[in-house]
């Protein structure tokens, strides 16, 4: 739970202090040099970012589900030079998520 509630944190910034409050582990919540994060519904985001040790976009998607006594968080990314396949690619991880999110 507490790895959860810290990615939270990283990946959903408007959480970032509920999840500095929450974490049963005292630990800084990490943030990733660069990340564009775009909020898709109150619960998904997706984010991209430039990895330094290549050239590539690498793009994600986020998702959590902090209103219940189970806290969920599951992520998916992919860098690829093909922007059209890492788009399909995650749109099919983040309906899965989404599924899975539903079942907690």
């Amino acid at each position: 739970t507490g790895s959860s509630i810290g990615d939270i944190g990283t990946y959903f910034p408007k959480l970032r202090d509920w999840a500095q409050q929450n974490n049963p582990v005292p630990t800084p919540i990490n943030t990733i040099p660069g990340i564009h994060i775009v909020p898709i519904d109150q619960h998904t985001v997706a984010y991209s970012f430039k990895r330094t040790s290549d050239m590539y976009e690498t793009n994600g998607v986020a998702i959590e589900n902090h209103n219940t006594a189970q806290i969920f968080f599951a992520n998916a990314e992919i860098t690829s030079p093909d922007k059209e396949i890492a788009r399909t690619v995650l749109n099919y991880y983040l309906y899965t998520l989404k599924q899975i999110r539903k079942a907690n």
